[in-house]
């Protein structure tokens, strides 16, 4: 090993030593701090909550004089500016420490030699902790925080990554049933879904995560299922004819058990792996999925005339998989016709083109 190369080891060392020290320091003072403040936020927001409530019944009420309204609405801005302030700034702490981590990422790590980026991986790995404030024990003081105690109606909340085929398929369904919901970006590929705060709030890890009020659902089928069950005007996108419906579930199967793992198979070996092309058993996968597909799309949509979640959840996957091998139309004639005009929906338009826009230039800029 060549001297510099000796001091780059040394000094990577050192700065995880220092950097391990700093940290520690620094959850601790975050956490005593939380501890000092968590209880009288606590409070503040529920008084907080119950004057700002009770100001805008009196708003509305009948009787109220231009001159009290004009109190009222005062006393009422007021509450709301100074509940926004808290949330704010303890929402710039957490977003902070999230990107306390990207200096160690946007370097030059894979250049260095094992050792060197062994090191380096570990410096990111120390730096990944998020530093959140709380409000009692069940309250998070961020800005989704004030959000919801203005908008008491939206209670859904969806843990996703625009790069993931199923976050992008429940996306699609939430915009087909025009809810209102919380987004909160997770970010697989620094490993945020492994924080201890994202697996209490589902062990499995993964993405999408959905929480409706004090109800957590993981999967994207389930949790599409379910929004459907409880929010649709109708059984449109998931039918309760049973012969239709057991296409549309046949078909969700086929989208878990071939073409979101060939997807998965496909995009890692590249972008995670470090692989500089497909392997052949890669290639295999998504041609294999690609034949069945085509075979599915005889008519209009995968169920038949009708458009449903099967249609949602699989082209979410096949759009994906167009971008690592885009689909031959004259192999694949009916599949191609089918993806084009999923391509023509507002949802997908949406949804799901600048997800797959970002899937294509991460696994493009990754090849050789």
């Amino acid at each position: 090993m060549r001297h510099a190369e000796y001091y780059q080891l040394a000094m990577t060392h050192t700065a995880t030593q220092w950097l391990e020290r700093s940290q520690s320091l620094d959850n601790r003072y975050s956490k005593l701090l939380d501890s000092l403040l968590s209880p009288v936020m606590f409070l503040y927001i529920i008084i907080c909550s119950l004057m700002i409530c009770a100001s805008a019944v009196q708003l509305s009420t009948e009787g109220t004089t231009t001159v009290q309204g004009i109190w009222i609405a005062e006393y009422l801005l007021a509450l709301i500016a100074q509940l926004f302030l808290y949330c704010w700034h303890s929402n710039t702490v957490l977003y902070t420490s999230l990107k306390l981590d990207d200096g160690v990422y946007k370097s030059a790590w894979w250049s260095h030699g094992v050792k060197i980026r062994r090191s380096v991986l570990l410096l990111g790995g120390q730096l990944n902790k998020t530093i959140v404030f709380t409000a009692g024990p069940f309250t998070r003081l961020t800005l989704s925080t004030f959000v919801t105690i203005k908008q008491p109606n939206m209670v859904l909340t969806l843990y996703k990554n625009d790069v993931s085929s199923p976050a992008r398929s429940v996306l699609m369904v939430i915009e087909h049933l025009k809810l209102p919901v919380q987004l909160v970006d997770v970010n697989f590929m620094k490993g945020e879904q492994l924080t201890e705060e994202f697996k209490k709030i589902n062990p499995q890890h993964t993405l999408p995560t959905l929480i409706d009020d004090d109800f957590v659902l993981g999967d994207s089928h389930a949790i599409s299922v379910y929004l459907i069950n409880k929010y649709a005007k109708d059984d449109s996108l998931y039918p309760s004819e049973p012969k239709l419906r057991a296409i549309v579930d046949q078909r969700l199967h086929f989208d878990s058990g071939i073409l979101f793992p060939a997807l998965k198979y496909g995009f890692s070996q590249v972008v995670l792996q470090g692989g500089k092309k497909q392997t052949d058993d890669a290639v295999e996968k998504i041609i294999s999925a690609y034949e069945f597909t085509e075979q599915f799309a005889t008519k209009t949509w995968l169920a038949g005339e009708q458009f449903t979640i099967a249609d949602i959840s699989c082209v979410a996957c096949i759009s994906g998989l167009n971008e690592l091998i885009p689909i031959d139309a004259q192999k694949y004639p009916h599949l191609y016709a089918w993806l084009k005009r999923c391509s023509e929906l507002d949802i997908y338009k949406k949804k799901n083109a600048p997800g797959i826009k970002e899937l294509g230039e991460i696994y493009r800029s990754k090849l050789a």
